[in-house]
């Protein structure tokens, strides 16, 4: 019997030898120079580093605090410039260490540690004149006060900590007083763990240099073996440029019993197969995403609704936009019932083209309003919500006889993150979000009308907005008491969508009614109330100032109390 020696087989054994030979050099190749280099260029890096945390420090003052264990301004100032190298820099642990006697050392100040540090070592950074522990084990510390040079190499060390076990690398600077005697050792500690991930990179970009090569090496193959192949796969090609352009039902012709002749004869019966299966799928979804946006289903990773499955969920960091009209229920009570549903869907089609446009997704529908996310920019989330209030402006109901008061919207805007998630029953589901952030974006909404505003944005979500204080007119509001994050959330009323009359007032009289913000938040109210006296002076239909206002009245005699609330509004 002849056996077959195929592509599969020939491709196998030629990449099986490739494979073997470039690896074994890859590996020569990282054994013999890029550790060494590695290691070299992160022992200069450290080194840069203490030397230019010795070039704040006065030798003289350390040993002064050393001595009288007293922190001062200077000593202060020393600690924040030593926070923000280590910030900066991007390393582990810095700390200076002063030796009180041979065998006794104590600190005398250290960066602040980072969260995930304090959770690992479930303690804070050393503090002036704390002994320092294991003082034994600093050898390279030691040499460092004899000698007075920097360390000559990284020293590797393991410490055992409450959460983890940390290996470190770490290099020792001296700190000199004013007669050149070393006083004291700055140590600067990196995590091993970042060397060998620089090493991995590394590695990594000489296998993709690796990559090429095979790549190359392919090339000249189909070059060797083009007249047994590539006519034929020009051919499954052909076909196959015609099912991504949704051509299916064209068959290939097949001659011979290769694997290429395998291949096109599976190629037909999936061309087949894939056509009755896209119609299928092209009909379901084309009326589902009618209620469910297929952006959904592809942040939780699904191309299609057959493939949701019950509690599948994503979590993104994203914009919520909360909208609805602020006085739907005064309007709807002046039309027919018969015209309420087409009065919502006036509204929302003048309002739902601009938020999907801008890319925003609308999760769902709540009368006359929705909730939408954006993925990719906050400030798409603003800008939707202007251009639905320029476009209702001076937009009267035409649904009953008589010509109703202006349509009021209310926008709630905030940023985090939010969980997307798959709820309900196998014969019916629905897509939720879980989030406090969404909860958020619906209560600002809510109290728009309360505060003279159509468009309220957290202080969060305007942060991620560049230029917002020179862009967009906007007034700080307050603080709102967030029971859920247990944090109070910092206002703003956007008024570039209010009416002329309306934004004119507001730009008038910002700076006063920002004052009596300010006044009131640190509870001086008589003084606020004068603020707010003069902005309803300009213009009497203020209802935030009106608010701050009788809130003023209501604390003005409890201006020394601290524990006088200074939001205007707790969510719960």
């Amino acid at each position: 019997m002849k056996v077959r020696f195929g592509l599969q087989a020939k491709f196998f054994v030629m990449y099986l030898v490739f494979g073997l030979v470039i690896s074994f050099g890859m590996y020569m190749i990282v054994q013999n120079s890029y550790v060494s280099v590695i290691y070299e260029n992160y022992y200069e890096n450290a080194i840069g580093i203490g030397k230019l945390a010795a070039g704040i420090l006065d030798g003289d003052k350390v040993t002064e605090y050393a001595t009288t264990l007293e922190e001062d301004e200077e000593y202060l100032q020393w600690k924040e410039r030593l926070n923000n190298i280590k910030e900066s820099m991007g390393t582990y642990y810095l700390y200076v260490m002063y030796p009180v006697t041979e065998d006794k050392v104590i600190y005398i100040l250290e960066a602040e540690f980072t969260e995930e540090q304090r959770k690992k070592i479930s303690a804070s950074e050393g503090t002036l004149g704390e002994e320092v522990t294991s003082w034994n084990s600093f050898k390279a510390a030691k040499e460092v006060l004899q000698t007075g040079l920097p360390s000559q190499s990284i020293e590797v060390t393991t410490t055992v900590q409450v959460a983890d076990v940390e290996t470190l690398g770490s290099v020792y600077v001296p700190v000199f007083d004013s007669e050149q005697k070393v006083v004291a050792v700055i140590g600067v500690d990196v995590l091993m763990s970042d060397i060998s991930a620089y090493i991995k990179n590394t590695t990594q970009w000489m296998v993709t240099s690796i990559v090429l090569f095979c790549l190359i090496s392919f090339l000249i193959m189909l070059f060797i073996i083009r007249f047994s192949v590539v006519k034929p796969m020009k051919v499954l090609e052909k076909h196959a440029e015609e099912m991504e352009n949704n051509i299916f039902g064209n068959q290939i012709a097949v001659r011979g019993s290769d694997e290429i002749s395998e291949i096109s004869r599976v190629f037909n019966r999936m061309n087949t197969s894939i056509g009755k299966h896209l119609k299928e799928v092209e009909v379901i979804n084309n009326a589902y995403y009618k209620y469910v946006p297929s952006e959904l289903f592809q942040m939780l990773g699904r191309n299609v609704v057959t493939d949701v499955k019950l509690e599948d969920y994503t979590d993104r960091e994203m914009t919520v936009i909360s909208y609805r009209i602020s006085n739907f229920d005064e309007i709807a009570k002046q039309i027919d019932t018969k015209q309420i549903f087409r009065f919502i869907n006036h509204i929302l089609t003048q309002a739902v083209p601009i938020v999907t446009e801008r890319k925003g997704i609308i999760e769902k529908f709540e009368e006359s309003g929705f909730r939408a996310f954006y993925t990719e920019s906050c400030e798409e989330s603003l800008l939707s919500a202007i251009a639905v209030c320029d476009r209702m402006k001076n937009f009267y109901d035409t649904y009953s006889k008589e010509a109703l008061e202006i349509v009021l919207l209310g926008f709630g805007i905030s940023y985090g993150s939010v969980r997307l998630g798959i709820v309900g029953h196998d014969e019916r589901m629905s897509v939720v979000s879980v989030a406090k952030y969404t909860i958020m974006a619906d209560f600002l909404r809510s109290i728009c009308r309360k505060y003279y505003a159509s468009i309220l944005i957290t202080a969060e979500a305007a942060m991620k907005i560049d230029g917002f204080q020179e862009k967009y007119h906007s007034r700080f509001l307050g603080f709102v008491y967030n029971s859920y994050t247990r944090r109070v959330e910092k206002i703003y009323d956007v008024y570039d969508g209010d009416i002329e009359s309306t934004k004119q007032a507001k730009n008038q009289t910002k700076q006063q009614f920002e004052r009596g913000v300010e006044l009131f938040c640190i509870r001086k109210f008589m003084e606020a109330r004068t603020q707010f006296v003069s902005v309803l002076k300009q213009n009497h239909a203020d209802a935030a100032a009106r608010e701050y206002l009788y809130l003023c009245n209501q604390y003005y005699q409890m201006e020394e109390d601290s524990s006088v609330e200074i939001y205007i509004e707790k969510y719960e």
